[in-house]
């Protein structure tokens, strides 16, 4: 499994940037709650239902985008909790390079870049959190429930892949 660390900010407005290449129907972006709840949404509706890949969006499907346009939108976010962007494309070629240079950027109130995109296929995901780490699910574990973890090898080099063995996991 890959990890990444999630960023991380205090703000409660972010700002959407989306700059579609020349075939901006094929673009439709979410941002989730860390429930799975959809927040803010926009384009392609269509594309938003199958997941993207499909090859089957058109210009006049509800929500489409057009061609080299530049979508702006302010999402409000109250809660300290995990969120995550998704970006979705119909073609599977992102929204850059090949067919303009598409963007995505995900911009808090102090001006910070929290996320900035365009290569990708089909599907590209960010999660990101507002305010410190807090986990919300906790339970209290009886010491003949303790496992551990261990990650290997440790240090490890970048772009190395690192095994992960749990010990003692409870059945």
């Amino acid at each position: 499994a890959s990890f990444e660390i999630a960023t991380s900010t205090n703000a409660n407005f972010l700002e959407v940037q989306i700059l579609t290449d020349f075939y901006g129907f094929e673009t439709y972006w979410e941002l989730l709650d860390e429930n799975g709840g959809i927040l803010a949404s926009g384009g392609n509706q269509n594309v938003g239902l199958n997941g993207g890949g499909q090859q089957n969006a058109l210009p006049s499907d509800p929500g489409a985008y057009g061609s080299n346009q530049l979508v702006v939108q302010e999402v409000q976010i109250d809660a300290e909790a995990c969120y995550e962007f998704r970006i979705f494309d119909d073609y599977g070629d992102g929204m850059c390079c090949n067919y303009g240079g598409g963007f995505f950027r995900l911009i808090d109130e102090t001006g910070e870049i929290l996320m900035e995109g365009g290569n990708f296929e089909v599907k590209e995901e960010h999660p990101f959190q507002k305010g410190d780490f807090n986990p919300t699910n906790t339970k209290e574990v009886a010491e003949d429930e303790l496992f551990s973890i261990e990650v290997f090898p440790n240090p490890s080099q970048k772009g190395m892949p690192i095994s992960i063995r749990l010990n003692n996991l409870p059945l």
